[in-house]
């Protein structure tokens, strides 16, 4: 017999873990199942690869699992480390911690289910494709053992895949996707050349981990813009108000970037940093950009996200002290230009194809150089061509792709079809404002309500744990 559950979990990132205590807060009695090919909770590589040097972007009083708790995070610190819960919210915690804390509370989430009734069972399992079946979904998975195939039978489904990364271009030792893995530094020399491609968050990443590690030579870090992330200030600013009428204004991207800069000078002129202005966007974004045709949602995507990006997502200001002093003694440059091909030189060497610009208006030069170390860090890759199970559900007519290209078209509370939603990264393109913690535990919370209720007014039965 394939195994029955009320919900199955597909994705053991944050945002499924989420889901999970979510659901098990509003009803114990559920039968779930979370599936993600990781044998080790959380998966997903912002947490589960995780370096020492790696810093959550976010204070930690944002950070919660619990919407109801918002210092959730900050006492689970204060036991860890024997302070107070109000001396650490603006502590920006080690990834690696934040892992151990979504690892305990999931665990804690699996007791919580009551006995003999409901049960949150992990399966170590890749999910290849989902069909409809008996009032509810037949879910193809292949475990660690790809001679032992199992199916299960789940009544909802939630995606809570995360986002995509970029398929590796070459097979080498000196190419790395990301710093994840990155643990020991190959054989060089200081006269070698480090490339990272990209430079957000991933690559700030790299940057930190190449110095942590202790990389002798020169690094060169190449992207379209060459803009780093923003950082964050020292300490929290305080709260601005936006204009009582700012979400009348702002109809189009154009009438909001004017509305924007109305607020940035209205600010300046309080001698009010512009950091407040963007944090009070926050809570209205999905609504803006959800309101917005998708020939307008993709004009912002494609033309305006990376600034956008650079702005809302900032770095720690320790990794901000960290870059401005690679970038001081020279070690590190950053070039305006765009990777476009690669090839093996030598088992120790990487032939790297660029378009560069002397700067954003230059035209564009064709180089090809040799590096002796290459990490990939252009980040998250919202676009499900790049996701096989998303993209098989997609051909059987489950689900469908945003219009805007970038993630799924879900709704306003998730849902992508009949009895399968999302969160998370697979809602960029119709939210935006959706991979950062305080909004995925909203997403989580309003699919964990919408599940329950529907369970509750028996739209459909209760499976009975073992």
């Amino acid at each position: 017999m394939n195994p029955k559950f009320d919900v199955a979990i597909v994705g053991a990132g944050f945002a499924g873990i989420a889901c999970v205590i979510a659901l098990v807060r509003r009803n114990p009695a559920l039968n779930i199942v979370l599936l993600d090919p990781a044998a080790e909770l959380p998966a997903g590589l912002p947490f589960a690869g995780a370096r020492p040097e790696h810093l959550l972007n976010v204070r930690a009083d944002q950070m919660s699992l619990d919407c109801a708790q918002p210092l959730h995070f900050c006492d689970y610190l204060a036991r860890l480390w024997g302070e107070s819960s109000a001396a650490l919210r603006e502590v920006f915690a080690p990834r690696a911690v934040y892992a151990d804390y979504l690892r305990v509370h999931f665990i804690q989430a699996q007791q919580a289910a009551a006995p003999g009734n409901g049960q949150v069972t992990h399966i170590s399992a890749k999910v290849r494709q989902i069909k409809h079946s008996e009032g509810g979904y037949a879910i193809f998975t292949s475990a660690s053992d790809a001679r032992n195939p199992l199916q299960l039978q789940a009544l909802q489904v939630i995606l809570a895949l995360g986002a995509g990364h970029f398929t590796a271009l070459i097979e080498h030792p000196r190419w790395h996707l990301g710093p994840w893995h990155l643990t020991k530094l190959p054989v060089h020399s200081s006269s070698d050349t480090a490339l990272i491609i990209g430079s957000g968050l991933t690559g700030v990443d790299s940057a930190q981990t190449l110095q942590q590690l202790g990389w002798r030579g020169a690094i060169k870090m190449l992207s379209p813009n060459a803009r780093l992330p923003a950082a964050h200030a020292a300490h929290a600013l305080p709260t601005w108000i936006l204009a009582d009428n700012f979400v009348e204004q702002v109809r189009t991207p154009r009438l909001f970037l004017r509305a924007l800069r109305a607020e940035m000078v209205r600010a300046r002129a309080l001698g009010i940093d512009w950091r407040p202005v963007v944090n009070a966007l926050r809570p209205i974004t999905t609504q803006i950009f959800s309101s917005w045709t998708p020939v307008e949602r993709i004009k912002m995507l494609k033309r305006g996200s990376s600034l956008w990006r650079s702005h809302r997502n900032r770095m720690p200001p320790l990794a901000a002290h960290v870059m401005e002093a690679l970038e001081i003694s020279g070690q590190l440059s950053r070039v305006y230009g765009r990777f476009t091909a690669v090839r093996a030189n030598s088992d120790s060497a990487l032939l790297i194809s660029t378009s560069v610009h002397a700067n954003a208006d230059a035209n564009a030069l064709q180089n090809m150089d040799e590096y002796a170390l290459v990490i990939d860090a252009r980040g998250p890759n919202y676009r499900c061509q790049e996701s096989p199970l998303a993209q098989a559900l997609i051909n059987n007519g489950l689900i469908k792709t945003s219009a805007t290209g970038f993630g799924l078209d879900a709704d306003i509370d998730g849902r992508v079809g009949d009895q399968i939603y999302t969160l998370g990264a697979l809602a960029f393109g119709e939210r935006l404002e959706t991979t950062a913690v305080p909004e995925i535990r909203q997403q989580a919370e309003r699919i964990a309500e919408l599940i329950v209720t529907r369970l509750n007014t028996r739209e459909l039965p209760l499976i009975k744990g073992d």
